[in-house]
């Protein structure tokens, strides 16, 4: 703190002035989404079409640096809704099942991976309403940054956070990293305590349900930016985007029947 020797005798008088100076309002709180399986506006149906070295950085996490999700307008969004659990999304996204690795995939299944892509065809990010995924075999190491956290407004089986994170992962035995960029909501508990181990991102909506909304690497890539290689500064350019703003609001819309 700078330190003016000769303004020592004001000091009263500009107390007494700042004290005549009103608060900030506080800012206003995100919106939470009503589970439904019809569009959230006079919009057609949902398209779905069946074709996680050292203890975690966090960096003041907050909402400053990016449009909050409150801002975000959602009027026109449609609602995605399975096994009890919804968000919504934009009217010109989609949001499909996974079909890579099942030729017969199942919408009915809870375990069913869906895709959700944007107005231009990049596949950013992943809903899986119950998961068994776990991480076996992965032997890397990995030193997280926390970017931004904010509270899922919705009343969930298990309070939720959503998380906007870098990380540098390191491969056993090999001296290479790559840096990665990932956004996704977790249970508050596990958010906090992510450590240096593998760790999955998963919250409970609803009882027994270990539910997954991840971001994917598609979003780095759709901005233009090497996913193995995203940087800080690469990072924060990635959430100052309309892509990371839809997404992030899309993630707080989560909600249960």
């Amino acid at each position: 703190m700078k330190t003016q020797p000769r303004l020592l005798a004001f000091i009263p008088i500009a107390a007494l002035l700042a004290s005549c100076t009103p608060g900030s309002p506080d800012a206003p709180a995100g919106d939470s989404a009503t589970a439904s399986s019809t569009p959230t506006a006079a919009s057609s149906s949902p398209t779905m079409t069946i074709s996680p070295s050292a203890t975690p950085t966090r960096q003041s996490p907050s909402t400053t640096e990016t449009e909050s999700a409150a801002e975000v307008d959602t009027r026109d969004w449609k609602t995605f809704a399975v096994h009890g659990i919804s968000f919504k999304y934009p009217s010109n996204w989609t949001i499909r099942v996974d079909d890579l690795d099942d030729p017969s995939p199942d919408p009915d299944n809870p375990y069913q991976d869906w895709d959700i892509i944007t107005e231009k065809g990049h596949s950013i990010a992943t809903f899986e309403a119950n998961s068994a995924k776990d991480t076996d075999g992965d032997l890397a190491t990995y030193k997280r940054t926390t970017l931004e956290t904010e509270k899922v407004p919705a009343k969930l089986h298990t309070p939720a956070v959503f998380v906007a994170e870098h990380f540098v992962q390191t491969e056993s035995g090999d001296d290479s990293n790559d840096e990665k960029f990932v956004m996704f909501l977790s249970t508050k508990e596990r958010a906090e305590d992510r450590g240096t181990d593998p760790a999955l991102s998963y919250f409970m909506p609803v009882a027994d349900f270990y539910a997954i909304f991840e971001s994917d690497g598609d979003l780095p890539e759709a901005l233009g930016i090497d996913d193995e290689h995203v940087t800080i500064d690469a990072a924060k350019k990635i959430m100052k985007s309309q892509e990371y703003r839809t997404l992030k609001a899309m993630m707080l819309s989560i909600s249960v029947k």
